[in-house]
């Protein structure tokens, strides 16, 4: 699952938690826990989707459309 983690966010730059566990077909749970793994041993990151983000639809974010804090995104180093 760990592979499948980092080839996913190899695919593109960022991706939210929901996304990332629909696109595997896991558990936001599952997704998670690995990401969170895979951060602490340095091969990927949290960070905050930007301003300039491209418009494509994230599942579960608002945050081109909502005035809601933009949501966490996961990036690999």
């Amino acid at each position: 699952m760990l592979e499948a983690l980092l080839t996913t966010l190899n695919s593109t730059e960022m991706r939210s938690l929901q996304e990332i566990a629909l696109t595997l077909h896991i558990s936001t749970e599952t997704a998670k826990a690995g990401l969170e793994f895979l951060e602490h041993q340095g091969y990927i990151k949290k960070t905050v989707s930007p301003p300039s983000c491209p418009g494509k639809s994230c599942y579960g974010c608002n945050g081109c459309s909502s005035i809601l804090p933009l949501p966490l995104m996961w990036e690999k180093i």
